[in-house]
């Protein structure tokens, strides 16, 4: 699909796909990454509403992040958001064999509605196909103007079930209302979903701090840095506040 349309989509309804973005052969070793580090993370569960959903997939492998570094994803992240959108949140959204996750409620991704600008985007990677069986995700076109939660009813009249091939882009504004499907197979549809932000905003988590304390940003690109907030760090002293802007945590030039 070409990038304009896509914005455009995004724009008006709220959601688009970008279709087979991501080779097969990286999906399917991300796909058998995920299936290992959700059933690890089943077994130690906080809170059962996170069942199949892992929080900070990135902590548990940098390898979930090279999707998100496809220069598609980018452009249009950037178009979106400005050029130096960071992550708000990183995780994964496995549905398992014959049910669903907590993400099946009615809902949308962010508390802001400010008319006319996006402070957050979704973008789902598909690591299986989207199928009716297997339960695709639905968006309730233009609802991303919307205040309100839309009753069950509306919401089931009206909605749309994205249908995709493994290796797509689901990019939405996380203002849009949605709610991920049931899966009536027998075997899991597994994907990774990082909420994007724009980079003077808060995030879930303190990447940065998390990285440092486990020893992940020694193993982490420039880019897979720049992705997790690392430029966008504010000074923790006066000594950090005066150094030369190239030395400062906020990398100048953001927007």
């Amino acid at each position: 699909m070409d990038i304009s349309i896509a914005l455009d989509q995004v724009y008006d309804y709220g959601f688009t796909v970008l279709d087979s973005l991501i080779e097969q052969e990286t999906c399917q070793r991300l796909r058998e990454s995920l299936s290992s580090t959700v059933a690890q993370h089943n077994r130690s569960l906080r809170a059962q509403s996170d069942r199949d959903m892992v929080h900070n997939c990135h902590e548990w492998s940098l390898d979930y992040l090279i999707p998100y570094q496809d220069p598609n994803i980018n452009t249009v992240l950037s178009h979106l958001l400005g050029s130096s959108f960071i992550i708000y949140a990183c995780q994964s959204s496995s549905l398992p064999p014959r049910g669903t996750n907590n993400a099946r409620r009615i809902h949308c991704d962010s508390p802001r509605l400010i008319p006319g600008y996006i402070t957050n985007i979704g973008v789902i990677i598909a690591l299986d196909d989207y199928t009716y069986e297997a339960g695709p995700i639905e968006f309730l076109a233009g609802s991303h103007t919307h205040d309100q939660i839309p009753d069950e009813q509306m919401f089931y009249e009206n909605s749309t079930k994205v249908i995709c091939k493994a290796g797509s882009a689901i990019i939405f504004n996380a203002r849009t209302f949605h709610r991920e499907g049931i899966n009536t197979t027998n075997q899991y549809r597994h994907s990774l979903t990082c909420n994007f932000c724009r980079c003077y905003m808060k995030q879930r988590f303190d990447f940065v701090r998390m990285a440092q304390t486990s020893g992940l940003i020694f193993e982490m690109t420039n880019e897979q840095r720049k992705l997790i907030g690392y430029n966008a760090r504010i000074p923790v002293s006066l000594d950090d506040f005066y150094l030369p802007p190239e030395k400062r945590m906020y990398k100048p030039g953001q927007e």
